[in-house]
């Protein structure tokens, strides 16, 4: 059996989409003969905790945890008790104090690639300890952050291992980069790092084509997320509401609102008063959207929960007669999948998404059967596509249920097992 190391940063009980990738990865591979031992942080700063995950990290798996330095403490002395350390923007918010844009300003252009890097001193010297005592024939790095790919190459280049880094997003074009306040040389800077990552690299991975693109790397292989079938066997739905009820997983923020989906809703009960429709969002919501929600009309429709665990979003998921997914409203978003997109799949309930109609998350979408995207303005195409789901129209058929495994994290383990072996 190979055996191969494993550094990331986001473990649990760390909570957010980007766990999910490695923990699914790290409890099939021993299925496909990989043994994999992961290094990773102690009490680091995570966007949420969701301590239901570690009951799904294998009792045989080792994992390493290191000392973790962290901003947290610091954030909070500087802007209050309440405050937390940004994660996934780089914009202060337009009621941001003078010393919060500052700090935004400095943190966008003199630390690359991230803040997180802060924790590669440590990762690296408990790599260098387990690969100087245990043989391993492979290591893995995956971001964000991607300040973790350092630690993969410096490996490389120290021990002249294999190394695969797997990049979950984009790294210089992530899409919260653009817009914003950066110096030709902090831009430099950063894509000249990436690229030495690329190059260096045995193995690139990523779960999607359009990071592939902004990359640059030609031999890059497409490895999508996916969804975990043993969650939607072992967990029982669980109904939110008793009348219908169309759910959201995951953040709202400026650039990925529900304002479109409220707009077809208004549409919808101006045709049908008396028709029963809740909208439920699962998730951190950005104080801008929660605004725009108090002034919209179907606001006392809207359910907001905030977050929960990965356990409890599949049984609601489960519970739900339609779900909705949302593409990040920025420029060049064709190739942007969100990791939820595969979940919802899974779940063989309709999809109604807002995003680009020709973009990846698209494709996906339509040949899955799961569901319709609607372009941002087409709020009667929105509002169509929720009158006939409430009226009960068929939309997935059990042979395109079976047809979606392929999306499944096992069969998606068993291609990365194949990568690694070939390593």
């Amino acid at each position: 059996m190979k055996q191969v190391l494993l550094i990331v940063y986001y473990w649990p009980p760390s909570g957010g989409a980007g766990v999910q990738r490695w923990l699914k990865f790290a409890r099939y591979l021993p299925q496909w003969g990989i043994k994999p031992t992961v290094i990773t942080t102690k009490d680091g700063d995570y966007p949420a905790l969701d301590a239901s995950l570690e009951a799904e990290v294998p009792t045989t798996l080792k994992v390493i945890r290191t000392h973790t330095p962290t901003f947290s403490g610091f954030y909070r002395r500087i802007f209050g008790a309440g405050s937390a350390v940004p994660y996934g923007t780089m914009q202060p918010g337009k009621d941001a104090s003078l010393l919060k844009r500052l700090s935004f300003w400095v943190r966008r252009n003199f630390v690359i690639p991230d803040m997180r890097v802060i924790w590669n001193r440590y990762a690296l010297a408990a790599a260098i300890e387990e690969l100087k005592t245990t043989p391993y024939d492979a290591v893995i790095t995956t971001g964000p952050p991607h300040s973790t790919h350092l630690v993969g190459r410096a490996l490389k280049r120290r021990f002249r291992i294999p190394w695969l880094a797997d990049f979950r997003d984009p790294w210089s074009e992530i899409d919260y980069l653009r817009g914003t306040q950066r110096t030709v040389l902090t831009q430099t800077v950063d894509r000249a790092l990436e690229q030495k990552v690329v190059r260096d690299a045995d193995v690139i991975t990523a779960p999607t084509r359009a990071i592939l693109r902004s990359l640059a790397v030609a031999d890059g292989i497409l490895l999508y997320n996916g969804f975990d079938e043993a969650d939607f066997a072992s967990i029982p739905a669980c109904r939110t509401s008793d009348v219908f009820s169309i759910h959201y997983f995951g953040v709202l923020s400026p650039e990925r609102t529900p304002m479109a989906l409220l707009d077809a809703l208004n549409n919808v009960m101006e045709l049908h008063p008396d028709w029963e429709i809740e909208v439920h969002f699962w998730g951190n919501i950005a104080s801008e959207v929660s605004l725009e929600i108090e002034k919209h009309p179907q606001r006392t429709r809207v359910k907001r929960h905030g977050y929960v665990s990965h356990r409890e979003v599949i049984a609601r998921m489960k519970g739900a007669d339609v779900l909705l997914l949302i593409i990040n409203n920025v420029p060049e978003n064709e190739g942007i999948i969100t990791g939820k997109l595969f979940e919802y799949i899974g779940s063989g309930l309709p999809v109604i998404a807002l995003g680009p109609p020709a973009g990846e998350a698209a494709d996906i979408l339509c040949g899955s059967a799961a569901g319709k995207m609607f372009d941002y303005e087409d709020i009667d195409g929105l509002a169509n596509f929720l009158i006939a789901r409430y009226q009960g129209e068929v939309f997935l058929h059990p042979e395109e249920k079976t047809k979606n495994l392929r999306y499944s994290r096992r069969v998606l383990t068993r291609q990365l097992s194949e990568i690694l072996k070939e390593l």
